[in-house]
């Protein structure tokens, strides 16, 4: 069968994962909400550790090189960590970022920081 253009570098196509292997990219997707899992719960008590600030910007370079290394990974497990990855630091990055911005809101304004953190969560309004 003949693909053309971008379909040729899907997972599926790239690892055969037809006919009796057609259950993995399941299991991958599974690997990447078990990442989420990790990544909301290990993101406090790291933040907590060594800064809001810091691992801000330690997760969101960990999420773009995990990103970068899975779209080249030669073999499915290195697939399947990276994505690992990339869910972790995906929900670590924005759990992170919803603390940092409602600890520097005061007052008055800190219950409209915490809504506008879920929207864009949510992705209703934009981040800027």
């Amino acid at each position: 069968m003949q693909l053309s253009g971008q379909l040729k570098n899907t997972a599926i196509h790239r690892w055969d994962l037809v006919c009796s292997s057609k259950y993995v990219p399941r299991y991958i997707q599974t690997v990447f909400f078990m990442g989420n899992f990790a990544g909301v719960l290990a993101s406090g008590p790291i933040a907590d550790t060594f800064g809001r600030k810091f691992c801000y910007c330690l997760f969101l370079t960990i999420w773009i090189v995990s990103g970068f290394i899975g779209s080249y990974a030669t073999n499915i497990y290195l697939w399947a960590f990276t994505r690992f990855m990339c869910g972790a630091m995906s929900l670590g990055y924005n759990n992170v970022l919803s603390v940092y911005g409602t600890e520097l809101t005061t007052g008055n304004w800190r219950a409209l920081q915490v809504g506008k953190s879920q929207c864009q969560e949510l992705s209703i309004v934009p981040t800027f």
